[in-house]
């Protein structure tokens, strides 16, 4: 009788393992994805990316001086919603545009570094903070224009997100290019 009831046992258990087993092997499977939805996936990341890079390009006024620009940007550095800030000098501008322009040098030729202002680049958290930044700065001495493109960008970037399922993947690879260029 005992020898019944244990070869019942393995029996039954050997039955529990191959259902289990074939649930495992059977179960749902996440569907592949096409090139299509990758490619859309990495849209979406890096526009993700770049709003969590919003820049706020302040200028300063001629005449104000090195030590008045460091305090400024460790005031700025203390708003809520500021990542980092970079000062540019006139000259490191100066150099920048320089670059920029170098097949038509004769763009800058005749002037210095001192024909830009200095300035700074204000990197916040996210896009949420850039009304709030934006206004603390308006009231900081020293600041003479305050520049963003983020309306623009934001425009763009909301666009795309409200018709990416109608976006072709030729679409999708030029506005992944053109953000990836514009970071």
């Amino acid at each position: 009788m005992k020898k019944i009831v244990i070869i019942i046992l393995i029996i039954l258990l050997i039955v529990l393992i191959g259902v289990i087993c074939f649930l495992f092997i059977n179960r749902p499977k996440e569907p592949e994805k096409t090139p299509l939805e990758i490619k859309k996936e990495k849209l979406l990341s890096k526009i993700e990316e770049i709003e969590s890079n919003i820049k706020i390009q302040v200028y300063f006024e001629k005449d104000i001086d090195d030590t008045h620009v460091e305090k400024v940007k460790k005031e700025v550095e203390k708003i809520e919603g500021v990542k980092s800030v970079e000062i540019i000098t006139s000259e490191d501008a100066y150099k920048i545009m320089s670059e920029k322009f170098e097949n038509q040098k004769e763009i800058l030729e005749g002037y210095g570094a001192n024909i830009f202002p200095n300035s700074m680049v204000v990197v916040l958290e996210n896009a949420e903070y850039e009304n709030e930044v934006t206004n603390k700065l308006k009231n900081i001495e020293g600041i003479d224009k305050i520049m963003s493109n983020s309306n623009t960008l934001n425009a763009v970037v909301e666009s795309i997100k409200k018709n990416i399922d109608e976006l072709s993947e030729e679409e999708i690879d030029k506005y992944i290019e053109v953000l990836t260029e514009n970071k």
